[in-house]
């Protein structure tokens, strides 16, 4: 369902309108209702709607007024105005608005509903490009990922930073890091300190391999922030970890903080 909001001082009018249409058999939620462009615009910015039906003259802030506001504010509502003869003129300027269409008062049912009908076409149309553009956004964000990911399998042992590698993909790192977490649901840092971890896990197993060889290896320059990162993954240190599987490592090659 659409969302449709209707601004008109004058009840008689704003009453026939949200009463004469089947609002939801043309593909809208029922109406919301402004008396006037100031009390639209609020009702605007707090919930955009898809359409907006407006009068052009109301006291406080007339249709233009509000529908040049609601431009600068970012919301892309679709705009009909409704006109008196007399407002003619004001009709044809709304056009600049990027208003698709107005009905004259008194409103002809049969011309609003084929204005609205014209309305739900154009909102169908930009749903669907916005959802091909969603998708094909989804598409490159997915073929991103997979070139960073493979990218850290390969190099994760050395000083990897968020911005070489989205230097290396041609995007921004500010892009790239969304990426991340969007997909994983954490940073590009915890998913580099995951992934050495996951490779420390094997050397680990091995009593050939001292602590410093494997911190080294998985990048760490520093042994003591190597075991923190572990106790941080892993809820145990290495030292721990060895332990647990009945390995007896010399004092001086498990010298490690617990922290």
């Amino acid at each position: 369902m659409y969302r449709i909001m209707i601004v008109e001082d004058e009840y008689l009018l704003r009453s026939e309108l949200s009463l004469c249409v089947d609002w939801a058999g043309v593909g809208f939620a029922p109406p919301v209702i402004a008396e006037d462009g100031e009390q639209g615009l609020a009702m605007a910015m707090a919930q955009p709607p898809d359409l907006v039906l407006t009068d052009i003259r109301m006291p406080k802030m007339d249709g233009l007024t509000m529908i040049g506001k609601m431009h600068k504010q970012g919301i892309k509502s679709l705009f009909v105005i409704l006109s008196g003869y007399d407002d003619f003129s004001y009709a044809v300027e709304a056009l600049r608005y990027g208003v698709i269409d107005y009905l004259l008062k008194p409103v002809d049912e049969k011309r609003l509903a084929s204005v609205l009908q014209n309305a739900v076409e154009r909102l169908n149309e930009s749903r669907q490009v916005q959802e091909g553009q969603e998708a094909l956004e989804a598409g490159k964000g997915n073929l991103y990922l997979q070139k960073a990911t493979a990218y850290l399998q390969e190099h994760y042992a050395q000083d990897v930073h968020l911005s070489d590698l989205a230097q290396e993909l041609f995007i921004s790192d500010a892009y790239l890091g969304r990426l991340f977490i969007r997909h994983y649901h954490m940073k590009f840092t915890d998913y580099l300190h995951q992934l050495r971890i996951q490779n420390a896990v094997p050397l680990l197993r091995d009593p050939k391999w001292k602590l410093y060889q494997i911190a080294q290896k998985m990048g760490y320059n520093n042994q003591q922030y190597f075991c923190n990162v572990f106790k941080k993954m892993m809820g145990v240190s290495p030292h721990q970890f060895r332990h647990s599987l009945g390995m007896k490592m010399p004092d001086d090659e498990e010298k490690e903080e617990i922290s």
